[in-house]
C-alpha cells in the first residue's frame, strides 16, 4: 500500500485531478474528495497501472457519487460551473457536496468507517500551482493509508445509540465493502458484525421517513449486488438480511420483492436502473432479470452512469405518460450471474458510445437487450427499461 506522499505524487500525475487543481486555483478556493472514490482507490492501488493511464471516474463505485466536501456551501457554486465546463463528462456523475462544519459535526454520530474519513485535498489558496493535500477526519491519516481495512469501528461507542434502520444500513455498508474488496477483509465479517449491531427483527422507522429508509435500504441492496466481486456471496447476504426488513416495506418495493423472486435467483442475467423522474422528486429504482443465455459482459464495465433519457411518448417502453416529452435522468446497470469474479483492471478503454447525453429510452433499451434472441416483446421492455 502507498504512504500518504505516495498517494498525493500518484494523484498529481491522474489528468483529471490535475483539471481540479486547476479549477481550485482558478476558483481561488480548496475543496475535498472523499468517501467512495478515495476508498476504492486505496483498496485497488496495487493494482492500478500507470496513473496517467486512469481517470477518476474508473473508482466510481455502480450506483454511487463523487463525494465533495467545502468550507463554505458558496464556494460550490463557482466550483461547480469551473468544473462542468473543464472536466470531461462531469455531468455524467452525481456530486454529493457537503460542507466541512457539518461532516465534522456528524463524524461521531454513527458507527465509524475508518477508511471514509479519508479526504484528499484540491487547494487552490496557495500562492503558485494548487497543491494536494492528504488530512483524516477524527482519524489518523498515514496509518489507514499504509494498511486500509474494511472493518468499522463497531466496538467504538460513539454518540447515541443508532436507531435500528440505522444500524441495517450500516450493516449493508459493511457487506458492501466487504464483498467488493475481499483481499481488504480483517477480523469481522457481515454475521459478527449483524451480533454487535444487535438489529432488531424487523427493524421499525417512524411513518414519517418510511419512505426516506425504505429508498435508502434499496440503494444499499443494490450497491451491495453490482459491486461484489462474487455474485453468489453477496446474493446469499443479500437473502439473509430480508429478514430484518418489515414485510410493508418488501411488499411496497419492486427491488426487494423481486430480489426474493425465484425468477430472479436463477436468471443469466440482472440489471438495474436508478433513475430521477422529475425535479423535486425522489429518486426511484427498478430491477429486471433475464434467463436463458444472456449473452452481456457483466462486470465493471457495464455501466450507465447518470445520463439524460429522453422519451417521445406512446412506446411500449415508455413510463411517462403518451403526451409527455420529458427528459429524466437514469444510471444503469447490469452484471451476469457468476461465480467467477468481476474484471478488475484500469487499462484505458475507449469510451462507449451510451455515453452520450441525449440517448432516448429506445437507444438504453436496446443497448441493455443486447442477449435476447428476436425482438422484445412489451413485456420485456417494461421490465428492462426504467419503468
Amino acid at each position: 500500500m502507498p504512504t500518504t506522499i505516495e498517494l498525493q505524487d500518484f494523484l498529481y500525475e491522474v489528468p483529471d485531478v490535475r483539471v481540479l487543481l486547476a479549477c481550485a486555483q482558478r476558483c481561488g478556493c480548496r475543496f475535498g474528495i472523499r468517501g467512495g472514490l478515495i476508498r476504492h482507490l486505496l483498496f485497488s492501488f496495487d493494482r492500478v497501472v500507470k496513473p496517467e493511464f486512469v481517470s477518476l471516474y474508473d473508482f466510481v463505485d455502480t450506483f454511487s457519487d463523487i463525494d465533495i466536501v467545502v468550507e463554505r456551501e458558496s464556494d460550490w457554486r463557482v466550483l461547480e460551473q469551473a468544473i462542468a465546463a473543464s472536466l470531461p463528462f462531469a455531468g455524467f456523475h452525481r456530486w454529493e457536496v457537503e460542507t466541512l462544519e457539518k461532516i465534522t459535526g456528524i463524524g461521531n454520530s454513527y458507527v465509524r468507517f475508518p477508511i471514509d474519513k479519508i479526504i484528499v485535498w484540491i487547494d487552490g489558496l496557495t500562492r503558485g500551482r494548487a497543491v494536494i493535500r492528504v488530512e483524516g477526519l477524527l482519524v489518523d491519516a498515514d496509518s489507514i493509508i499504509s494498511d486500509p481495512s474494511v472493518d468499522p469501528d463497531v466496538f467504538v461507542r460513539v454518540g447515541l445509540a443508532q436507531e435500528p434502520v440505522m444500524s441495517l444500513l450500516t450493516l449493508l455498508r459493511f457487506a458492501r465493502y466487504y464483498f467488493q474488496f475481499p483481499d481488504h477483509r480483517r477480523e469481522l465479517n457481515p454475521q459478527t458484525v449483524e451480533e454487535k449491531l444487535e438489529i432488531p427483527t424487523p427493524v421499525e422507522a417512524p411513518a414519517e421517513l418510511s419512505a426516506l429508509y425504505l429508498r435508502r435500504i434499496e440503494l444499499g441492496v443494490l450497491q451491495v449486488m453490482f459491486n461484489a466481486r462474487k455474485w453468489r456471496e453477496a446474493y446469499s447476504f443479500i437473502s439473509s438480511m430480508t429478514r430484518f426488513i418489515p414485510r410493508v416495506w418488501l411488499e411496497a418495493s419492486q427491488v426487494l420483492s423481486s430480489v426474493l423472486q425465484q425468477r430472479f435467483a436463477s436468471a443469466d442475467l440482472i440489471g438495474s436502473a436508478i433513475y430521477n423522474p422529475g425535479p423535486s422528486l425522489a429518486l426511484r429504482a427498478r430491477m429486471f432479470a433475464r434467463k436463458e443465455g444472456a449473452n452481456v459482459s457483466g462486470g465493471l464495465g457495464s455501466v450507465i452512469p447518470w445520463t439524460k433519457l429522453s422519451s417521445l411518448g406512446g412506446t411500449p417502453c415508455c413510463c411517462l405518460t403518451s403526451k409527455s416529452t420529458s427528459a429524466l435522468e437514469s444510471t444503469i446497470s447490469t452484471r451476469l450471474h457468476s461465480n467467477s469474479e468481476l474484471p478488475f483492471s484500469f487499462a484505458p478503454q475507449p469510451l462507449p458510445m451510451f455515453w452520450m447525453p441525449s440517448r432516448t429510452v429506445s437507444d438504453i433499451a436496446g443497448l441493455l437487450m443486447v442477449g435476447w434472441s428476436g425482438s422484445p416483446t412489451p413485456e420485456q421492455w417494461s421490465t428492462a427499461v426504467i419503468c
